[in-house]
């Protein structure tokens, strides 16, 4: 269900795909990671899957999206996202008001350091996890 032009629902209860038409379509947060099969359809037609989230723990596992770029807006908080490209980690430290952009490919994994809230746009079909 799209959201009417202009509502201001809780970003944090709603995803958001973007079609490579230009189309938005919301989907509510409740269940949303509850159906793979389905969110592996919406992504092969929505290409872009944008959401908001509340950190206050670390990443439960490793993370990785052979499709596309990842691109975290950080709102609020204190985090180190690692990345594993070619057998080689690296820290990066992502405070309130930065961003940062996570190559096709990488493998990452987020730290918190300060709980915040960070917009997230992934290509996400195909995405990957490996325990920690």
């Amino acid at each position: 269900m799209s959201p009417a032009p202009g509502s201001a629902d809780d970003s944090t209860g709603t995803f958001f795909w973007l079609s490579s038409s230009g189309r938005a379509t919301a989907d509510p947060a409740d269940g949303f990671w509850s159906d793979f099969a389905r969110l592996d359809d919406m992504a092969a037609a929505n290409p872009w899957l944008v959401g908001t989230y509340d950190f206050a723990e670390d990443f439960p596992h490793w993370e990785m999206h052979p499709e596309g770029d990842e691109i975290f807006i950080a709102q609020s908080g204190d985090f180190v996202l690692t990345l594993e490209r070619d057998g080689t980690r690296s820290d990066h430290s992502l405070k309130g008001g930065q961003s940062f952009v996570i190559p096709r490919g990488a493998w990452h994994v987020l730290r918190v350091i300060a709980p915040g809230r960070i917009v997230v746009l992934t290509a996400g079909k195909g995405t990957q996890h490996r325990p920690l």
